[in-house]
């Protein structure tokens, strides 16, 4: 399981299939969350999606905070082992991307917006 993108308030994971069925056609992949250092017992439902996709936007998450993710795989019979994230993810805006609030500008005066070199 693996982090491919993260924001200010989601992230998307993305996982490979397993490599055994359990003898079952697999009907899913159920998605977790939890705040990292919370505990094994504290992961809730983030999403569930079909067979066909592997990968999830896990959303309603809080800018700074660290995140741990975990995926299972279901069939006929329940659900697998997790496969989890490495390490904890960090949700925050990219290196290089910024948030411009233009309520903050007022009368004449001009704001200059620069990239750092």
């Amino acid at each position: 399981m693996r982090v491919t993108e993260v924001a200010r308030d989601y992230v998307i994971v993305a996982w490979e299939p397993p490599a055994s069925d359990g003898n079952e056609h697999l009907l899913g992949y159920e998605v977790e969350k939890s705040m990292a250092g919370a505990g094994a017992g504290t992961y809730v439902s983030a999403g569930y999606v079909d067979v066909g996709t592997l990968s999830f936007r896990v959303t309603r998450l809080h800018e700074g905070c660290d995140y741990v993710f975990r995926v299972s795989a279901e069939n006929r019979v329940g659900l697998s082992q997790p496969a989890t994230t490495d390490r904890p993810v960090t949700v925050k805006l990219p290196f290089g991307q910024f948030t411009f609030d233009a309520s903050t500008l007022s009368g004449t005066k001009r704001n200059q917006l620069l990239w750092p070199h």
